[in-house]
C-alpha cells in the first residue's frame, strides 16, 4: 500500500544514494508509541509537539538543518505523520538524514534514537523543537546564537 510521501523519500534515496531501512510496522508502531508515552503525555495527536512539556525551541525555517549538529555520526530514527508515512526509517548519521530531507519537500518530521533518550522534531510552523537529551544541546546552541 502507498502512502502520501512515499514516492517523495524513493526519489530522495535514489538522488541521495543514502542508505536507508524500513522498520518493520510493530517496531514502527511500538517506536511512535514509546515516543508518544515519553515526551507526549501518551497522546496520539497528530501533534506531538503540542504536548510538550519540557522542551527547547526555536523559530527558524533553516533550523531543521542543525539536526545533523546533534545527531553526529549516530544513526538515527526518522518519522513523519503516520497519516503520511506510517513506517519508521532508520538512517545512518545526521548528515545522512538532512542530505536525505534537503530533497524533499519539508514536512513535519521527527528524529530519534532506538533507546528514544531524545526527540528533535521540526514543524510546519518552521520551529525545531528538542526535548529529552537532545534540550540541552538546543539550548546551548540558542546561547551561541545570541553572544
Amino acid at each position: 500500500m502507498a502512502w502520501p510521501i512515499q514516492s517523495q523519500l524513493q526519489v530522495a534515496i535514489q538522488v541521495t544514494g543514502i542508505l536507508v531501512e524500513e522498520l518493520l510496522p510493530d517496531e514502527s508502531r511500538a517506536l511512535r508509541k514509546r515516543v508518544s508515552v515519553i515526551y507526549s503525555k501518551g497522546t496520539t495527536s497528530l501533534f506531538l509537539w503540542e504536548y510538550f512539556s519540557d522542551c527547547a525551541l526555536i523559530t527558524d525555517a533553516d533550523a531543521w538543518r542543525w539536526v545533523s549538529d546533534y545527531i553526529g555520526n549516530h544513526p538515527c530514527l526518522l518519522f513523519f505523520f503516520e497519516h503520511h508515512a506510517p513506517p519508521v526509517f532508520q538512517l545512518n548519521n545526521g548528515s545522512d538524514l538532512v542530505a536525505l530531507l534537503g530533497e524533499m519537500p519539508m514536512d513535519e518530521f521527527y528524529v530519534t534514537n532506538a533507546e528514544a533518550s531524545y526527540l528533535l522534531c521540526f514543524s510546519h510552523h518552521d520551529i525545531l523543537y528538542a526535548v529529552g537529551d537532545a534540550k540541552t544541546w538546543l539550548e546551548r546552541k540558542l546561547s551561541e546564537i545570541q553572544r
